[in-house]
């Protein structure tokens, strides 16, 4: 079997987020694993094994029964081996308990004993609650073997199994019927909001149609390689990143890019895997295997996302740790206080019992964590990859942020604006400019816009970071920059300008100058105007002139602008304004050459850098298509987020701290301290998911 470093386990039935947390502790115990990350959102554990652990049956086996031991869930290897089902004659299952008719008969039960009250009664009562308490009972005895004396189960039942002792019968089954009510509608909301978030994560292809001698066969995506054929036809979604190689036909692109226009997409064009054909069949030279292909990048990093936890999941995690036994210190202190100071010890012992049916933490554990990746999955729709909790929660508290200006504000590319002196002067720099790659030297040619006639041009030389020399109809001519034609000694007084400039020079005479400029993004100017509404200030960084950056800032509003700057002195600038301002920055560049910045910053966009390594992996969020007001709707989802996790928060410790006091005085009954228990759980499950309806 051959040795791989992670793999990944399907957890079928896992709902609770307290136990999520305790299988996620068990793995780490065991020696063979070197790191384990129980997604409880997804229902997965990610394990890093060690070296020279072979993951087969075998190990299998072990990880499921180490999982098992915690929680009777069914257990399978993502993509094979075998699948290890719940023990039907084990654990517990509060879903299936919330369907049972034992259910029903308890509540028949619990409204029978409100008209009448015989000792008959108080009999059958023991008996149902035992029947309907079974699946939490039996997980108590199984919680005290393994020491767990904290688990949920073992709180309910000593809760209950008291309330027994002291004779309050109606108040056990109570307590058990809507707790295992409460569970069965907490595990349904949990399912229902996993799916919506899973739904995102199954857009990944699994078949292509590949082109064999001109012979279209079915295969494994994973089966095509770079250089193959595939057939796309029409509805159709693209399996995987190519060049189309034959046929015209448009495309919806909203499940990568969010944008609901169809996009034309003709022969020449490359095609990201994920798009969907509309309208006619096309052929595609494919450019990237599977693994590496957009769509499988992107659900990637938004599996990967619950990895990088938020500070106020961790802390969370942390304290549910600790709030449960300090609750059933608490529950022991009142049963003997009030015991002791009233001398009646049914009401210490009544009161203490409310303590423990409230001491769950599992609301709290459950909720943060699926508030944050329903926020992920919400910017996903947009085609906002946010890399985790961690980042979600800087976004939300961003105070500025910083601009490259190519790429990210502009379009990055140079466009003629301005042609003065001779009527030739475009002429003779686009016949120069033919013969080079340079940007610029492009710009000029698209400008011309007429065939090149390389008869008229000889002897041409580009000097690299200067210009291009040759020969025009025999006469020797230059083509460089304002700067570089001043440093080559020739007489430049009578041209001025503050734009991107460039001069021919005829005869050892300044002929004339052309004039280029980076075009705007249309939503840019919007965005500075939005950013400031939020009160978020902006600052942009450039290589060009400072007279260029200072005029492109005034245009756009953007507060303030930095030129002339090299990669390195980016850095620099970038570290003195975080350390001036005393902020918390995002940084937006086209990921190209901004690794540096974007690793200082608290948060770095990466615009339509899917493609881009680099730039995915130093960056927090990565936009998939080019619009730069998705960096405002990106940190309006996450300030949406953590508004709606802080009021989770909020709404959850309110009400068990509300309870513990009206417990504490004897005004609160054990069948409203679980009602507030799992009703809670339940609300804040359903609050977390508005997020995936936060609306652009």
């Amino acid at each position: 079997m051959k040795t791989i470093k992670e793999v990944k386990f399907e957890l079928d039935g896992l709902h609770c987020a307290d136990c999520a947390g305790k299988i996620e502790r068990e793995l780490q115990k065991q020696d063979y694993i070197e790191d384990a990350r129980v997604d409880v959102v997804l229902g997965k554990a990610k394990l890093k094994i060690k070296e020279g652990v072979d993951v087969d049956d075998e190990f299998v086996k072990n990880v499921t029964h180490s999982i098992q031991s915690i929680e009777n869930i069914g257990v399978s290897l993502e993509g094979g081996l075998q699948e290890h089902p719940k023990d039907e004659h084990k654990g517990h299952d509060h879903g299936d308990a919330g369907m049972s008719p034992f259910i029903w008969l308890g509540g028949f039960i619990i409204a029978l004993r409100l008209f009448m009250d015989a000792p008959w009664l108080n009999i059958v009562t023991i008996g149902v609650y035992f029947v309907v308490g079974w699946p939490v009972l039996k997980a108590f005895v199984s919680g005290l073997s393994r020491k767990q004396f904290f688990d949920e189960n073992v709180l309910m039942s000593v809760a209950t199994l008291g309330a027994l002792a002291i004779g309050e019968y109606g108040e056990a089954l109570g307590v058990m019927v809507f707790y295992s009510v409460g569970e069965y509608f907490q595990h349904k909301a949990v399912d229902d909001s996993r799916a919506s978030i899973k739904a995102l994560l199954n857009k990944r292809p699994q078949f292509a149609r590949k082109l064999v001698d001109g012979v279209e066969e079915i295969v494994a995506c994973e089966a095509v390689q770079v250089g193959d054929r595939i057939r796309i036809n029409p509805s159709d979604q693209v399996p995987l990143d190519g060049l189309v190689v034959s046929g015209n036909t448009t495309f919806d692109m909203s499940s990568l890019t969010g944008e609901s226009m169809p996009e034309n997409i003709f022969e020449g064009d490359t095609i990201l895997s994920g798009s969907i054909n509309l309208s006619s069949p096309i052929e595609v030279e494919v450019t990237k295997e599977y693994s590496n292909s957009t769509i499988s990048k992107m659900l990637t990093l938004i599996e990967a996302s619950s990895d990088n936890k938020a500070k106020t999941e961790i802390f969370m995690t942390k304290f549910s740790r600790i709030y449960t036994p300090i609750v059933f210190v608490l529950a022991l202190v009142i049963m003997l206080y009030v015991g002791i100071t009233t001398g009646v010890a049914y009401d210490g012992i009544y009161r203490g019992l409310v303590f423990l049916v409230i001491s769950c933490p599992c609301a709290l554990v459950l909720s943060i964590p699926l508030g944050y990746f329903a926020g992920i999955g919400r910017a996903s729709k947009s085609g906002i990859l946010i890399k985790g909790g961690e980042s979600i929660e800087a976004l939300a508290a961003v105070d500025g942020v910083v601009f490259d200006k190519t790429g990210t504000l502009t379009k990055g590319e140079l466009v003629v604006t301005n042609v003065s002196g001779r009527e030739d002067v475009l002429e003779i720099a686009a016949h120069l400019e033919s013969y080079s790659n340079h940007p610029i030297g492009k710009a000029i040619v698209n400008a011309y816009d007429k065939p090149v006639n390389l008869e008229r041009v000889s002897e041409v030389k580009e000097v690299f970071g200067k210009g291009i020399r040759g020969l025009w109809d025999g006469e020797p001519v230059f083509v460089g920059s304002l700067k570089n034609v001043k440093e080559e000694g020739y007489d430049v007084s009578s041209y001025e300008s503050d734009m991107t400039s460039v001069l021919v020079v005829l005869n050892e005479v300044l002929i004339g100058g052309i004039e280029l400029d980076d075009t705007l993004r249309e939503d840019s100017k919007q965005l500075i105007q939005d950013l400031h509404k939020r009160h978020i200030f902006s600052i942009m960084l450039s290589g060009d002139r400072q007279s260029v950056v200072d005029r492109v800032a005034k245009d756009m509003g953007i507060d303030d602008a930095y030129g002339e700057l090299l990669p390195e002195d980016k850095v620099s600038q970038f570290s003195k304004i975080k350390a001036e301002r005393n902020a918390t920055l995002a940084y937006a560049g086209d990921g190209m050459n901004d690794a540096a910045v974007l690793g200082l910053s608290d948060v770095g966009f990466s615009m339509g850098a899917v493609g881009n390594d680099l730039a995915i992996e130093y960056s927090d969020v990565v936009l998939v298509n080019d619009n730069p007001h998705q960096i405002l709707e990106t940190i309006d989802i996450a300030k949406k987020t953590q508004r709606i996790t802080y009021m989770n928060i909020i709404l959850i410790m309110v009400i068990k701290i509300l309870v513990l006091v009206l417990g504490s005085l004897g005004l609160a009954k054990m069948w409203m301290a679980v009602i507030a228990d799992v009703g809670v759980s339940i609300l804040a499950v359903l609050n977390a998911m508005r997020i995936m309806r936060i609306k652009r």
